[in-house]
């Protein structure tokens, strides 16, 4: 059927391999547009796995936008996916201040009063009595090795990556990942492309660094990729999982046409993938890095799965870029503390992480679904929520409405912090329109009354503007 297989002795999930089969067929173009798939009562019996096994592969790849088409009806192969063979290797190329607020609705603020301390103490102390003099050397600036492993099996039951231990890297956050992944690519200068609207980080970062860069616009399928320009990209900054500060999803076919074009164009795609284990339909989507892991840069972090303070990302690293890596790393600040690296790997060995996240998506989706509600019953059909099916907050659209950093500061006067999604915007006023509200860091409880009060401010702040 297809060729389709799976290995049971692999650590990787049944319905993992199974989307990963498929993928492989319909990037190759063995699948192509239009084409059926097998049903899922068909490919589970020939399969010999659960029916559920075989949905949850095809949910996955409908939320990618590989295929189209509904559970009952059957599956059909998207539009316009389409990755050419990768040419033959040649030479690597050259190397706001916070203030007390009564309803924080701010983005990436996770809960923290729900992290197990207690059981992240006990493995403190545990690393703490097993340590040795030899463990408190200088160690390998690419990372401790048994958390490199703990995460690179992470990923792979997570995410579907499988990816060599020494690719991975550990840092001190997304941030310092992205940085050396702007310093490695852009290394004796070149020109960055990043998303419009994008994080205020990257740009700032950019800007600080005094690179050059551009940006494309966003829509409902993720970056606009389009024809490039004159001149070629050694970057480009994407959040294809789930887009900041929009939520959208890259679609398939925009995926396969960006990793083609940066294998022509020999640039380099940086992938951060910021807040996407929280996703509230259906497991987490599987990142851009696997369509070409030497050509994508991935990166991730700790600091919303776990607490910001612990100051602890990765990023799983191509091998052309391996050594440069490692000596950027290596003359900046070396290593990250080995007592911290030591713990959270024996966090992720023994499912610490795995219990912390499955809690924290049940808790955040109860806070998602209420924030919803709110936003439904104070604002209804003049409203539209984007971008909620995973992360730490939603985007509300208010046509005719135009919020600035005023109205930020008017919201924070009386006891509320939101964002305009306009504060992330390179150019343009297409989500003058738009909020962002976090809601990682409210109780459900107080989400109803903090929304009225965001009500009663968009009415004063249209009457002010009216006049």
């Amino acid at each position: 059927m297809l060729g389709i297989y799976v290995d049971r002795k692999s650590g990787m999930p049944l319905a993992r391999q199974i989307h990963r089969r498929l993928c492989d067929l319909i990037t190759a173009s063995r699948l192509r547009a239009g084409d059926a798939l097998p049903s899922t009562r068909g490919l589970a019996a020939y399969l010999k796995v659960s029916r559920n096994t075989v949905n949850e592969a095809y949910a996955m790849l409908w939320a990618e936008g590989f295929i189209v088409g509904r559970q009952g009806s059957g599956y059909t192969v998207a539009e316009g996916i389409i990755l050419p063979k990768p040419a033959a290797a040649g030479a690597p190329p050259p190397a706001l201040p916070a203030c007390p607020v009564r309803y924080d609705f701010r983005t990436g603020v996770p809960d923290l009063d729900r992290f197990p301390f207690r059981a992240w103490a006990r493995y403190q102390r545990r690393v703490l009595e097993s340590v040795r003099p030899r463990d408190m050397h200088y160690g390998d600036c690419g990372g401790y090795p048994p958390l490199r492993t703990a995460v690179a099996d992470w990923l792979l039951r997570s995410r579907g990556l499988a990816v060599d231990p020494e690719a991975v890297h550990i840092t001190a956050g997304a941030t310092h990942a992205l940085s050396l992944a702007v310093d490695v690519t852009g290394r004796g200068g070149g020109h960055f492309i990043v998303e419009n609207p994008c994080h205020i980080g990257i740009v700032t970062m950019l800007r600080l660094k005094r690179v050059s860069f551009s940006w494309l616009p966003v829509d409902e399928l993720g970056l606009r990729i389009g024809p490039p320009g004159r001149r070629s990209p050694i970057g480009v900054y994407v959040t294809p999982s789930h887009q900041f500060p929009l939520g959208h999803v890259l679609s398939a076919g925009r995926r396969t046409r960006l990793i083609a074009l940066a294998r022509k164009r020999n640039f380099y795609v940086i992938e951060d993938d910021y807040d996407s284990e929280f996703r509230y339909d259906g497991p987490a989507l599987t990142p851009l890095h696997s369509l070409d892991p030497d050509r994508v840069i991935y990166v991730g972090t700790f600091s919303k799965t776990l607490f910001p303070a612990l100051r602890i990302g990765f990023a799983v690293v191509p091998p052309a870029l391996r050594q440069t890596w490692n000596e950027f790393r290596r003359y900046s600040d070396v290593q990250n503390a080995i007592g911290d690296q030591a713990v959270l790997a024996r966090f992720i060995e023994e499912g610490g992480l795995n219990r912390h996240i499955k809690n924290m998506t049940r808790a955040y989706g109860l806070k998602r679904t209420a924030l919803v509600a709110a936003v439904q019953a104070r604002f209804g059909d003049d409203s539209r929520v984007i971008g909620d099916s995973a992360g730490l907050h939603l985007a509300l659209k208010l046509p005719g409405q135009s919020f600035d950093r005023n109205f930020a500061d008017t919201c924070r006067r009386v006891g509320l912090a939101v964002m305009p999604c306009s504060r992330y915007e390179l150019a343009g006023t297409e989500y003058a329109d738009t909020l962002l509200l976090g809601y990682g860091n409210v109780e459900p409880d107080r989400i109803a009354d903090g929304v009225a009060l965001l009500a009663k401010a968009v009415a004063e702040h249209r009457a002010g503007t009216r006049r």
